[in-house]
Order: C-alpha cells, then sequence, then structure tokens
C-alpha cells in the first residue's frame, strides 16, 4: 500500500534535486534540435522539470505519473506560467499506447520509481516502450538503488537512508519466501526531539529489485546501441560499492 497523501505532500523534501541533476539532463539535451523533446515517467512533484524549464533552454516536455496528485500539481503549475508541460496521469506500462507515434530525444524515470513496477516482464515493457519512442541516438535515463550490493538470502533488507536536515526516509524490503516476492516498507521521520513523527508512506508494497547484472541483460535484450553507468550525476564511475546507479542508455 502507497499513502499517497503523505507522498504528495514529502516527496519533494526526500526526493530532491541530486548535484549537477539538471546539468547532466541539459547536456545531452543540447545535443538535439531545439526544441529538444523530453518525457519524464513517474515525474513526482517535477522538481527537475522546473530546474530545466528555469535554464530557458527550448524544451518541449511531456510528464506522466500514475499517481494523478502528481499531475494535479503539475496542472496547477501550467496555470501560473507560460511554459507549459503536457502532463499525462497513466501508468509507467501504457505510456506507449497514450503518447502513440510520439518521440522524445531523452526519456527518463527517477528516484528508483522503476521498481514499483511488479516484475521483470513490465520492466522489460517499458524498455521496449521507451527505445521505441526515442528518435535515433536518443537517450533512456534510469536512476535506480545497486541491489547488487545487498544479500538477498536475508528477511530483511534495510536501504540506504535518504535525509535532509529535518526528514528521514527510512526503507526496508521484506522477502516473502512462499511467493518469491519483495515487499517494500518506507517511513518518514520528521522533526527531531519531542517534535518528531513518524509516518508510514508505503507498506508491504509489491516490488521488482533489479540486480545491475539483470538490468544489463534487459538493455541488451532491448538491443540499445550502448549503456553506460555512472554513481551519481557528475559522472563519477559506478563501483560495486555505490548506493546508486544512474543509467544512461543510448537507442
Amino acid at each position: 500500500m502507497i499513502y499517497y497523501d503523505k507522498w504528495l505532500k514529502y516527496y519533494k523534501d526526500i526526493f530532491f534535486l541530486s548535484e549537477n541533476q539538471p546539468e547532466f539532463f541539459l547536456e545531452r539535451l543540447k545535443t538535439f534540435p531545439e526544441p529538444a523533446k523530453y518525457l519524464d515517467i513517474e515525474c513526482g512533484p517535477g522538481l527537475l522539470v522546473d530546474s530545466i524549464l528555469k535554464s530557458n533552454f527550448p524544451v518541449d516536455i511531456t510528464v506522466t505519473d500514475s499517481i494523478g496528485g502528481f499531475i494535479a500539481q503539475r496542472t496547477d503549475k501550467n496555470e501560473q506560467t507560460i511554459q507549459q508541460v503536457n502532463a499525462i496521469t497513466t501508468h509507467p506500462t501504457d505510456i506507449a499506447k497514450r503518447l502513440s507515434n510520439q518521440k522524445f530525444n531523452v526519456i527518463s524515470c527517477l528516484n528508483y520509481r522503476l521498481v514499483f513496477l511488479k516484475n521483470k516482464a513490465q520492466i522489460l515493457k517499458l524498455m521496449f516502450d521507451a527505445k521505441t519512442m526515442l528518435t535515433e541516438n536518443g537517450f533512456l535515463i534510469l536512476d535506480l538503488i545497486n541491489f547488487s550490493k545487498f544479500d538477498f538470502s536475508d528477511e530483511i533488507i534495510t536501504l540506504p537512508e535518504k535525509h535532509n536536515d529535518d526528514f528521514h526516509l527510512i526503507s526496508t524490503i521484506k522477502k516473502q519466501k512462499e511467493t518469491l516476492s519483495y515487499q517494500l516498507s518506507q517511513k518518514f521521520i520528521i522533526g527531531k526531539g519531542f517534535l518528531k513523527k513518524t509516518y508510514d508512506v508505503v507498506k508491504d508494497e509489491i516490488i521488482c529489485p533489479v540486480s545491475i547484472e539483470s538490468f544489463a541483460l534487459f538493455a541488451k535484450e532491448a538491443k540499445f546501441s550502448s549503456i553506460q553507468y555512472f554513481s551519481d550525476y557528475n559522472g563519477n564511475a559506478f563501483t560495486p560499492d555505490s548506493d546508486r546507479i544512474i543509467c544512461v542508455l543510448e537507442k
């Protein structure tokens, strides 16, 4: 279960922009004719999109999210600015159907939202659909957890904590031996001392943790021409000890 009201309220405080993240995307968008075409899948509150718009680089932007409240937030922003973003509520596995015949130079799915797809078949479908929707030499950028560094023989796996000065996100994965599935639970901890409050934001939600080895096989099956792995948006090389994987797949 995902407690959508809590996600809508606190998501931006935990999944804030990473250092150099807008520049990382703009560097790739600027390799295409203006206006570049960008699709952000499972966009959340759209902090990256807002930053790209502020750069004043000409980009036609489409965002989708399976949580309608995030799309409502973007619609409200559209009413307050000249810069319009095409915002659509849809599940990631339905993007090809909802955006049929549209092409994009860069497509992304960030903040490990990819794992909320229920199985590897859905992840592979998204990758195939994205490749079909990319222009020649276009990029699919995925921001993932490095699940390969964890021991999945353990019954409970604790993921690295995300936090800033006032917010903490505690995440655990529980293995269901009977069904060979994995359930994610997450709590927001807000404030300190006697003012501290704890909220469940995800409870026993089925996810699909994919190792970098499996992901490389998916990319090969989808026939991307190349794949690069980074540990952050500064372009530092991925290592087995990295907490995250920034995957850049080129059509």
